[in-house]
């Protein structure tokens, strides 16, 4: 799930500069309870916190007392991962809808959007265009490599 160069920059840029990260993202198609079983990202901070070599905080829960405690609780270069964003789906696809009062809540917890997620960008979900449409954003690195080996592939070549 994690490209090497996602965890290059988090660890180098904004573990180093000591900002506190939120991390949002998604794991297959939640519809049912069931898929919510079968979709935890509880697995994912565990694998990141191993490749980073520090603890990444974990919160089960995408929104609630619990979600913000931890939040207001992060220290500097300190690393929050979200419960899957399409847990969201279940009761009325509020993520993939794009749902605007979801989109708040998550830009909420934070001060500052960056989309570090090339291959859904396209898509129009409260985790990452709803957000986008509230606080301040910027891409991450790995789209900003995407952007260039774009360019450089078609140099030259016309339309």
């Amino acid at each position: 799930i994690f490209h090497l160069y996602i965890l290059h920059h988090l660890n180098n840029y904004l573990i180093d500069n000591d900002c506190k990260v939120i991390i949002l993202s998604h794991l297959g198609k939640v519809k049912t309870d069931e898929d919510k079983k079968n979709n935890s990202l509880l697995s994912v901070s565990v694998r990141l916190g191993e490749l980073l070599g520090k603890e990444v905080y974990f919160s089960k829960d995408t929104r609630g007392s619990e979600l913000e405690e931890l939040v207001n609780n992060l220290g500097d270069g300190d690393i929050l991962l979200i419960e899957n964003t399409r847990y969201e789906d279940v009761d009325g696809k509020k993520e993939s809808s794009c749902d605007m009062e979801l989109a708040k809540y998550w830009a909420g917890l934070g001060e500052i959007f960056i989309n570090d997620a090339y291959g859904t960008s396209h898509r129009s979900h409260a985790s990452n265009v709803g957000i986008s449409k509230i606080l301040p954003n910027a891409v991450g690195f790995l789209i900003e490599k995407e952007i260039m080996n774009s360019l450089i592939f078609n140099k030259g070549k016309s339309n």
